[in-house]
């Protein structure tokens, strides 16, 4: 990286280690970095966050997250449940009526989110089914312009942004949370629930060796 007087150094844990903490996570900007340097790591578990995908890119990363994962290795796959136990659907409906019906099918968050959809779409990726379950997260916010700068960088607050311009998207978002709005704190929160399943990949049959079997000795 380049630091302000013209300086080129290489920052990391044991090397400018001050200002390779900065870079992991400071809110301003520590000089300029020109390369990166990553250390391999094998994982024996890969968690996929499919909630964002159209259907079928949904299915194909699933199949690409069961090619990468070693035999043995696990899959993990989140999404939301079924939309009427969501209360950030309200908001997403509320940015879908923005766009135009030949598009509504790019964005589909609740695709695989009926009970079975998810283990069977891990199914097809060649993956066997170990575990399933669901987890409440809450979307907390301290105030409303808070929650609306949240949901514009959503991947559909983006899309609805494209579509119908950002006073048009924030107009519909102010007005679909008020009704989550505290009115003595004016925080926002929205209490969402997804499902989870998890998956492992099996050994692969081609490079399975056929069991040795001893040679045949002729009778004494």
């Amino acid at each position: 990286m380049v630091t302000a007087d013209g300086a080129i150094v290489r920052a990391s844990i044991g090397e400018h280690a001050d200002l390779f903490w900065a870079l992991r996570g400071g809110g301003g900007n520590f000089d300029i970095v020109t390369e990166f340097e990553f250390a391999p790591h094998e994982l024996s578990e890969l968690v996929i966050l499919a909630t964002f995908h159209p259907l079928e890119q949904a299915r194909r990363a699933l199949r690409e997250a069961a090619r990468v994962t070693r035999p043995g290795g696990r899959v993990v796959a989140s999404l939301f449940a079924t939309p009427e136990r969501s209360q950030g659907t309200v908001v997403h409906e509320a940015m879908s009526a923005l766009i135009p019906p030949e598009q509504a099918g790019d964005h589909a968050p609740y695709a695989l989110s009926a009970p079975g959809s998810l283990e069977a779409a891990l199914a097809g990726a060649g993956l066997r089914v170990l575990d399933h379950g669901e987890v409440v997260c809450w979307w907390r916010y301290v105030g409303l312009e808070e929650a609306v700068r949240a949901l514009l960088c959503s991947a559909g607050g983006a899309r609805a942004v494209q579509a119908a311009g950002e006073q048009a998207v924030r107009d519909v978002l102010e007005r679909a949370l008020a009704q989550f709005r505290d009115p003595k704190t004016g925080a926002v929160a929205l209490r969402n629930t997804f499902r989870w399943v998890a998956a492992v990949r099996l050994p692969d049959p081609a490079l399975s060796l056929p069991p040795v079997q001893p040679p045949l000795l002729p009778p004494v």
